[in-house]
């Protein structure tokens, strides 16, 4: 941060606002309102970027457990479906069964009647 002199002769006062700490080593002591000034600026620019954060960290929490709950009611539907499918399969299973059977009868009696 460079100061120039004005047509007087004298430095324009420091803008705390837009002090680093480097601007305040290299320009020697500075008044202590101006000092607190930088600082409240500087907490109040903090509490703006951590309350940004904590809202981004929140949004993340929430899309990630709307993710979980989806993966779960999906995980669920799939269980549910795999299930019904098993019963069918079951169903099929021992409908074959019993026709073969049948079928094995009806040729046997077929057999015996010639």
């Amino acid at each position: 941060m460079s100061r120039r002199i004005d047509s007087a002769g004298r430095l324009p006062a420091l803008d705390a606002s837009r002090l680093t700490p480097r601007d305040l080593a290299a320009h020697g002591p500075v008044h202590p309102v101006d000092r607190m000034h930088y600082l409240e600026e500087k907490l109040a620019y903090q509490e703006k970027a951590t309350i940004g954060l904590v809202e981004k960290a929140y949004k993340i929490k929430e899309d990630l457990i709307d993710n979980l709950n989806f993966t779960h009611g999906t995980w669920q539907d799939e269980k549910q479906a795999r299930e019904l499918l098993q019963d069918h399969i079951r169903t099929i299973t021992d409908v074959v069964r019993k026709l073969s059977k049948d079928i094995v009868v009806g040729i046997l009696r077929f057999n015996l009647k010639t």
